[in-house]
């Protein structure tokens, strides 16, 4: 049996979204990677609860949030761009610049998305 406390830590380290029948869910971030979130179809995931993306970067998970920036910044690569997943992937690559886990790498992330969002944006 879980704890209150337990459930209480797994629900900040993960992401809720509720079904069409009111049912709420709990996804732990378990390191999934672009091709899984797209595959699983996915990118609404963070959408589905108000602070999905807070409790994202709140996990540290860097190459997780590293993922979803990555999501948002191919969308906006290779379908319409929209501005809200613009501000998304700069706020994600921000939390894993934040890090200081392959900050080089991730500088880069940074640039080719403003690079794509120049070309490509509204």
């Amino acid at each position: 049996m879980t704890s209150t406390s337990s459930l209480a830590k797994l629900a900040k380290t993960g992401v809720t979204w509720r079904t069409p029948d009111s049912t709420t869910h709990l996804l732990l971030l378990a390191s999934l990677t672009l091709p899984q979130l797209t595959a699983y179809n996915l990118e609404s995931l963070l959408d589905q609860h108000p602070d999905n993306e807070e409790k994202l970067i709140a996990s540290g998970e860097t190459w997780q949030i590293a993922a979803f920036a990555d999501l948002y910044a191919e969308k906006i690569a290779k379908s319409l761009p929209r501005r809200a997943d613009y501000e998304r992937a700069q706020r994600l690559y921000a939390a894993c610049l934040r890090s200081g886990v392959e900050e080089e790498y991730f500088k880069e992330k940074v640039e080719e998305l403003e690079r794509v969002w120049k070309e490509r944006g509204e």
